[in-house]
């Protein structure tokens, strides 16, 4: 156990120096490569360990080292922007910089009254000239709006549907803002945080080229396209089983789903403010987020079910384990139940394997 210890600190050394001091594209690949020769240095080590006298403290020591640097190339890769076609290199803070970026949508798309956001993986980028090659993109993404303006566009691609289709987007490609005010909220940085490095905002329907043109209708990773078939099968039977605004809230409450609840207003006579004000002044909006409580009586509700059903731990733990990370793709992956995810099955997975 201390040995586990001392490597996840190495770890977060390198996380803490590619912090500090991240490297830059070319080196990267350096640091991935020192960790694999010192993880094979210190496999054999602690092979010899067994066999003879060499000492299983240096063996231990230089696994160590393999893991803060595969901590400090791992973050560097992760925030490096200084690749000449990273995708923040083709981004300005003009509007009339267009450009045509291929993609492929990796995200569920989130709902909001005005507008429809979702994440793009850049594969390539064409500038505004129609003459211009496109070019290939080696790191970042792009954050896509789809305004209510858009009409069809709108209406199409504000379905879980649309994960894993390969689209063109023919817009304005902007920097992110960054803080208007001195620190304050930057919405660059929140965005960086998230490997997003440009913006593009379709605002009609209409144009030539179009604004947004579907190449390939692909399925993404099969376990996110359960997931997100799973979650727009709840939304449906919650919108057709419960009235409005009671529906909305429910979804909120359960999934994590706060972009339907924007511009709702509550329903008590007199009232004409919304329900997310109401829950910020009085201090409950941690209910409309989903925690690792969720994720822990979820758990133990299907423990408890399978239980009864007399089915052996062995074959309750994957059937369990499934489930948690389903429901952890369809909430959206926040850390507090990422974090719950990862400590509920690897307790569920002891206990299956405990006698």
């Amino acid at each position: 156990m201390r040995r586990l210890i001392f490597q996840a600190y190495c770890f977060v050394l390198g996380v803490v120096v590619g912090k500090i001091h991240p490297l830059s594209h070319a080196q990267v690949p350096i640091a991935y490569g020192v960790f694999v020769l010192l993880l094979i240095a210190s496999a054999a080590g602690f092979v010899r360990s067994r066999r003879t006298n060499f000492p299983i403290l240096a063996a231990t020591a230089l696994f160590g080292f393999s893991c803060f640097f595969l901590g400090w190339g791992r973050y560097s890769a992760s925030f490096s922007v200084d690749d000449p076609h990273h995708i923040s290199k083709y981004a300005s803070d003009s509007w009339k910089h267009r450009a045509a970026v291929e993609g492929v949508i990796i995200s569920d798309p989130q709902i909001f009254p005005d507008r429809i956001v979702f994440t793009l993986n850049p594969l390539r980028v064409r500038r505004e000239a129609v003459e211009a090659e496109y070019e290939e993109i080696s790191g970042g993404r792009v954050e896509v709006s789809i305004r209510r303006t858009a009409g069809e566009l709108y209406e199409e691609f504000g379905r879980s549907a649309v994960y894993g289709w390969r689209i063109r987007v023919n817009a304005p490609l902007l920097t992110p803002q960054a803080e208007m005010n001195p620190h304050g909220f930057s919405y660059r940085e929140f965005l960086a945080d998230q490997d997003i490095y440009a913006v593009q905002t379709v605002t009609a329907a209409w144009g030539s080229p179009p604004p947004v043109e579907t190449l390939d209708q692909e399925e993404g990773f099969f376990l996110n396209e359960w997931a997100l078939a799973i979650k727009e099968k709840i939304l449906s039977v919650f919108v057709r089983t419960i009235p409005y605004p009671e529906s909305t809230f429910l979804a909120g409450v359960t999934l994590g789903v706060d972009s339907v609840l924007q511009d709702v207003k509550c329903v008590v006579k007199g009232h004409d403010r919304m329900i997310l004000d109401e829950c910020r002044v009085a201090g409950v909006t941690h209910v409309l987020a989903v925690s690792g409580q969720h994720v822990t009586i979820l758990s133990g509700m299907l423990l408890a079910i399978l239980g009864a059903m007399r089915i052996p731990m062995r074959v309750q733990a994957p059937i369990i384990i499934l489930a948690l990370f389903i429901f952890l793709i369809i909430t959206g992956l926040p850390p507090s139940a990422m974090r719950a995810t990862f400590m509920n099955s690897l307790v569920i997975f002891f206990l299956a394997i405990s006698k």
